[in-house]
């Protein structure tokens, strides 16, 4: 056809063809289905790649490789992966044509798909208190619309991030949807009512939080003074009783109440918790100089690590990193936004409850960390998750920072101390239980010691008096031996008939009191040496019991102390949570300082 090449012929023998029909599993082939149908046409294309000069344009060669576009096309197709079939369809337009009937047929469901994706995201971004129940049909119409697109759907659909946000929170909509809708009611009850509405959520452990808390929150940013009411909502000396799961432990408690307002008054932005806790009202007092007056020392910590914090927007590429679904991961059967709390929370070593992280309307993540918890700066932060991560910046007004630094300066002070405390008490709790085992331990080894001690003298008194009497037998055996020598000199001089026999016996009795004294020697020489090891084995007995003591007094000195120590900063806590902040820093400031602050912002 015009073209100088000659095609060398594909005998059975060739060993191109045996090449390649043994790689039939290399280029993807299998021993059934369609696939096996196009072993001949692998070998052509493989022949005219082997050729000298490359033929790949080749008409021959284009209408092998339009064979197994086409093939592709349909395994893309028949599976429902939204990937291979969009990497397919742009090639398959060139060599099928834009008109062929599976270029159609795949390129209407890919357009359904990018259809819904762009309805999913700009219901998703539109959500508002008001909004939310619409958005929520028409999001379920769109999915339910895609989903009959296509008799089967592969599960790549759903990696595109406003799909699967989508359909995440529709399921959630279908548990919580009474919940959420009871806040529309509040709010059409005035603002007293939503207010309590929402205190009441801060303190329960609702999924109502996770899934639409950051659009119930931003409602109190749309009223002016809603910071005083949320602030007098929050003081209900009921609503701390309604809190789930709350622990018995004072300083847990105290620390789950915090982190659960904080993370809910999170979401919203800097420049909305600078409206909502520290702009003025007629009266000159902001929520957070409200908070200050409260009891409950509780609320003004909690509006003040609100804004003490600092906003992280998490990297695209680490989004989809957190978001990625393990199957042999613990998270693999819970939602996107929970996985990343989650793997957040291990990558700072910190409780994943107290990570504040929420989806922002543009599709990423954002993350609010609170360091007077313990977290970790924005700066820190940003280094754990090796740089794929931006710290935002808080512009505060003029206003606010006069606010916030000068006419709240006493109260944040001591609110500062309170979570100085909260930080340091469980670890000086955990030393002072460490001091007192370890004092506990000392008393037991001290009292072993003296009991070794008193065993110890009681030894070397016995060991003196079975010297006394060990020396008393080495007497008596030496007098023994003097009198048998005597009796047997005596005899040996005699002139009686018969003295030999007797003179005999004599000697022998001598021989044997001799060996008696030396027996007597040898056990006193023993006795004597007891007595000298008892003696020294007593001191050493004192001495370790003495050294004993003075560790058992040195650790029980320090247990006293530790245990003194986080004495003190619990009954320091207890006070400064049990007292109006105001009223233990002393109200106001100096006019000298606000005026050196108004002139610093000028």
């Amino acid at each position: 056809q015009g073209h100088n090449i000659m095609l060398k012929p594909l005998a059975f023998d060739s060993p191109n063809r045996r090449k390649a029909s043994d790689a039939n599993l290399a280029w993807g082939c299998s021993d059934s289905g369609d696939s096996t149908d196009l072993v001949w046409e692998r070998s052509v294309m493989h022949e005219l790649r082997a050729y000298k000069g490359h033929s790949t344009s080749h008409p021959l060669f284009q209408q092998m490789d339009s064979k197994f576009t086409r093939q592709a096309l349909l395994q893309a197709d028949a599976s429902g992966e939204v990937a291979a079939a969009r990497s397919m369809l742009r090639k398959a337009k060139h060599q099928l044509g834009p008109e062929h009937p599976l270029v159609k047929s795949t390129g209407a469901w890919l357009s359904e798909v990018e259809h819904c994706s762009r309805e999913c995201r700009e219901n998703l971004a539109a959500c508002t208190l008001q909004t939310v129940p619409m958005a929520m049909s028409m999001i379920g119409r769109s999915l339910t619309r895609l989903v009959q697109s296509k008799h089967e759907m592969g599960r790549s659909i759903w990696d595109d991030p406003w799909l699967r946000r989508a359909r995440e929170k529709h399921e959630a909509w279908g548990m919580h949807k009474q919940a959420f809708l009871g806040f529309g009611k509040k709010s059409l009850e005035g603002p007293d009512a939503y207010c309590a509405a929402w205190a009441e959520l801060s303190m329960s452990s609702s999924e109502v939080r996770c899934w639409f808390g950051p659009v119930i929150t931003n409602e109190l940013s749309k009223l002016p003074g809603m910071g005083v009411r949320l602030a007098h909502a929050l003081a209900d000396p009921e609503l701390e009783q309604r809190m789930d799961d709350a622990p018995e432990d004072l300083l847990q408690r105290v620390l789950a109440k915090i982190a659960r307002i904080s993370n809910l008054l999170g979401a919203l932005s800097n420049r909305q918790l600078d409206q909502l806790l520290l702009s003025e009202g007629l009266d000159g007092r902001s929520a957070t100089k409200v908070a200050a007056e409260f009891w409950d020392s509780t609320i003004f910590c909690s509006f003040l690590n609100v804004l003490a914090s600092e906003v992280l927007a998490i990297d695209q590429g680490l989004q989809q990193q957190l978001e990625q679904n393990d199957p042999d991961d613990a998270t693999a059967q819970v939602p996107s936004i929970k996985r990343v709390v989650t793997r957040l929370g291990q990558a700072f070593s910190v409780d994943a409850s107290t990570i504040c992280a929420w989806e922002a309307p543009d599709g990423g993540i954002q993350l609010r960390l609170f360091p007077l918890l313990g977290q970790p700066s924005a700066e820190q932060a940003t280094e754990m998750l090796g740089g794929k991560a931006v710290a935002e910046p808080w512009h505060r007004g003029a206003r606010c920072v006069r606010v916030f630094q000068v006419k709240l300066k006493p109260s944040r002070l001591l609110a500062e101390e309170i979570f100085d405390a909260l930080s340091i008490l469980p670890r000086a709790r955990e030393s002072a239980r460490q001091a007192r085992a370890a004092a506990e331990e000392a008393t037991a080894t001290s009292r072993a010691a003296d009991e070794q001690a008193i065993a110890a003298e009681r030894y070397a008194e016995e060991s003196v008096v079975v010297r006394a009497a060990a020396d008393q037998v080495v007497v008596d055996a030496r007098k023994h031996v003097v009198e048998t020598d005597r009796e047997a000199s005596k005899l040996a001089m005699s002139l009686e008939d018969n003295v030999d026999d007797k003179v005999e016996a004599a000697e022998k009795a001598y021989d044997a009191a001799k060996k008696a004294r030396k027996r007597a020697e040898d056990d006193a020489v023993a006795v004597a040496r007891r007595e000298v090891e008892s003696a020294e084995a007593r001191e050493a007995a004192k001495i370790v019991a003495a050294q004993a003591e003075a560790q058992r007094a040195s650790d029980e000195a320090n247990a006293v102390k530790l245990e003194s120590h986080a004495s003190g900063l619990f009954e320091r806590l207890e006070e400064l949570l049990s007292k109006p902040l105001a009223l233990v820093g002393g109200e106001g400031v100096s006019p000298k300082a606000e005026a050196e602050l108004d002139q610093s912002l000028r």
